[in-house]
């Protein structure tokens, strides 16, 4: 004889045991935007008001204008490299025993739900910047059949630590040896100026 469960059925689904799961509350667009560029606002302002003394001092409004256009030509150069990492964001991955991925993405402010086997996930770490051009960034890119899925960058919400954490798990559950430049990048600490 067959009985009904009791329970909810919002309660039995929430019952599906993970082998991995992480959760970020989300966060808009534009705030990823400002959160990643707080620190070059603060030193553009320290720089903007070094030169505001200066030009006062010595009486002269061509140097107010070179330190203006100087700081407005680096702002847009390093905007558009900020929006380019920002761009994506993952609120949430949930790996089942099933070995199915729930990946919880966002492209700019639009949702995507991916739902797939871990074994069609194809996961790649990559850096960029670092030495002269400034933080090393660890980027995390999720593909599905070589169609990119969406990525996450360190800057922000996910640490690289996070990062480099879900990189690895992915490509333990899959049974995945990491190469040699996978495990170098793993090793890599994130500074400014090595």
């Amino acid at each position: 004889m067959h009985t009904l469960s009791s329970k909810p059925i919002d309660k039995i689904m929430t019952e599906t045991s993970y082998k991995y799961q992480q959760e970020m509350a989300y966060r808009p667009f534009k705030k990823r935007i400002i959160r990643a560029t707080r620190s070059l606002l603060i030193i553009q302002g320290i720089v903007l008001a070094v030169f505001i003394s200066f030009s006062y001092r010595l009486n002269s409004i061509y140097l107010l204008l070179f330190a203006l256009s100087g700081i407005l030509l680096s702002s847009v150069l390093f905007l558009y490299r900020i929006r380019k990492r920002v761009f994506y964001f993952l609120k949430g991955i949930r790996i089942t025993n099933d070995h199915i991925v729930s990946l919880e993405l966002y492209r700019k402010n639009e949702k995507f739900d991916h739902q797939l086997n871990l074994e069609s996930l194809d996961v790649a770490l990559k850096t960029v910047g670092g030495g002269r051009s400034g933080r090393l960034t660890f980027i995390i890119e999720f593909s599905y059949e070589g169609k990119l899925l969406g990525k996450q960058s360190d800057l922000g919400k996910w640490k690289s630590g996070q990062i480099k954490e879900l990189f690895s798990t992915i490509k333990n559950f899959k049974g995945e040896a990491l190469t040699s430049e996978e495990a170098s990048l793993l090793k890599t600490k994130r500074g400014f100026l090595k």
